[in-house]
């Protein structure tokens, strides 16, 4: 992938902030949908936060059409745009001192109630600015009822007090994380990993005809073995008997669809995606935060190198300082 390759989506940002006019966000003056995908990944979430803050410095971030998301990706999305990046950070943090993972709590393995409290709290996120911004975040969700149904949810068009729900709604780890989360008209919903099978189908599927995919895994996406499917079948079997054979077809589609790709530029269907993951060689994957991570300053580690990972590589295709290039 190079600056002189018209149909990636490095190119198309490129081009949008050096223009002569400013580009208007969602107007596609230049016959483009810019998208930007954002995978999940729990615990592994400051990686792409720090991707985020990259994309907003060098200026990329703001000519962005959409944002498609699932589970802590989503929850990134809306503190970027709500500036509130070093909150997300420091939420990451608390997450990991208070209990969100407890193995001994056999029916909610992991306490949701920790994340909707941080996200709630008095210095929660800024909903309204969530909801007026000019890129529209769409959320990736999982109704259960009447089988396994991907759902994907614009915060642009909700009431901000409705935000934070699905924001909690798209990131339930079903069973593991006790009772899934209802509406007022009864439906239930579940993390939005579930059924939807991937940030980029979800931007691909809603018309972007480039996407900049941004991964917290340090290696390609992974492969769902057999074993998984079922335990994850058995878990959503709690709420709704159809989501066993409907997760399982989805599963199977996701592995069918795997591209064969590392850090770099390809192709998805007619769409063009420039994917970003964290340095494979200085960024072994027992670096990287995770689920189950104990240890705040391995937050710090992956905020930082997703940060630095993009930098590094937009060097190359696009004109960035060289202060930003080894900013921490």
């Amino acid at each position: 992938m190079n600056a002189t390759s018209l149909s990636g989506p490095m190119q198309v940002a490129h081009e949008r902030l050096n223009g002569v006019e400013p580009y208007e966000v969602g107007s596609l003056s230049d016959g483009h949908k810019l998208g930007l995908a954002i995978g999940s990944g729990g615990g592994a979430g400051p990686v792409t936060l720090g991707k985020l803050l990259a994309l907003q410095e060098t200026g990329v971030l703001g000519v962005v059409d959409e944002i498609h998301a699932l589970s802590i990706g989503a929850i990134n999305a809306g503190a970027q745009m709500a500036g509130q990046t070093d909150l997300a950070l420091e939420g990451y943090e608390i997450m990991t001192r208070s209990g969100f993972i407890d193995a001994r709590r056999f029916w909610s393995v992991v306490n949701m109630g920790v994340l909707s409290r941080a996200l709630r709290g008095s210095r929660g996120l800024d909903v309204e600015k969530i909801v007026n911004s000019p890129t529209p975040i769409h959320v990736g969700v999982s109704q259960l009822n009447g089988g396994l149904r991907p759902i994907s949810v614009n915060l642009s068009e909700q009431d901000p007090e409705h935000v934070i729900d699905w924001l909690m709604r798209g990131a339930h780890l079903g069973i593991a994380a006790g009772p899934a989360p209802k509406d007022v008209k009864g439906n239930v919903y579940a993390d939005g990993g579930f059924s939807h099978l991937s940030a980029v189908d979800m931007a691909v599927t809603n018309g972007c005809t480039v996407v900049i995919l941004l991964s917290n895994q340090p290696y390609a996406p992974d492969v769902y073995k057999p074993w998984q499917v079922m335990l994850m079948g058995a878990g959503l079997s709690l709420y709704d008997l159809m989501a066993i054979p409907t997760f399982s077809r989805i599963v199977r589609a996701q592995i069918a669809s795997r591209r064969d790709f590392k850090d770099g530029a390809f192709k998805y269907g007619d769409a063009s995606i420039e994917g970003f993951f964290p340095p494979r060689p200085d960024c072994p994957e027992n670096s990287l935060p995770t689920l189950f991570n104990t240890d705040p300053r391995r937050i710090k580690i992956g905020f930082d190198v997703g940060k630095l990972s993009v930098l590094q590589r937009l060097s190359g295709l696009l004109p960035i300082p060289t202060n930003l290039q080894t900013s921490n």
